[in-house]
């Protein structure tokens, strides 16, 4: 099972808006998709098989690509728009840094605070700001299980207490 981390991205009303899918009836709508800030092209194979059967068909494999272009093996799941200028969801493994990071460029001149926290075995809690694409401020805590700081951030981001 992967470690999941959940994300809490604040910024203007645009700023959120531009990651979240509002293709009317596609599968996505409504949700946060990484596809509306970094597509994914048409040469990543989205089968499940092995990497060496898209490499034979000339293609790249779904997860190679997913994890140098968004930073995490899937795209986001179990998000939810807690306001017009906040969104929560969760990635497999490690936050979608280069989603951030070009989400901030395509907005250079809005402010995008990022907080995040990890669960099972990467046990951190961990605040990061952009303009341009550039994290400017990071505030990062790596914390044992059981530690009263770290689970006090996470319900902050979560919305509830790890167990």
């Amino acid at each position: 099972m992967a470690d999941f981390i959940t994300t809490q991205i604040k910024a203007s009303k645009k700023v959120i808006d531009a990651i979240i899918n509002q293709t009317p009836g596609d599968e996505w709508e409504g949700s946060v998709d990484f596809n509306c800030v970094v597509p994914t092209p048409d040469f990543v194979s989205q089968e499940e098989g092995r990497p060496e059967d898209a490499y034979a068909k000339g293609m790249v494999y779904w997860r190679d690509w997913n994890e140098t272009n968004w930073g995490t093996k899937w795209n986001a799941f179990e998000s939810f728009r807690k306001s017009d200028t906040s969104v929560y969801f969760c990635t497999a493994w490690a936050p979608p840094f280069p989603v951030i990071e070009a989400l901030s460029e395509k907005f250079p001149d809005e402010k995008i605070v990022i907080r995040i926290a990890g669960e099972t075995n990467r046990h951190f809690a961990a605040k990061y700001s952009y303009v341009s694409g550039v994290q400017y401020e990071s505030e990062e805590d790596i914390l044992h299980s059981g530690t009263p700081r770290k689970h006090r951030f996470a319900a902050k981001v979560r919305g509830h207490k790890f167990a």
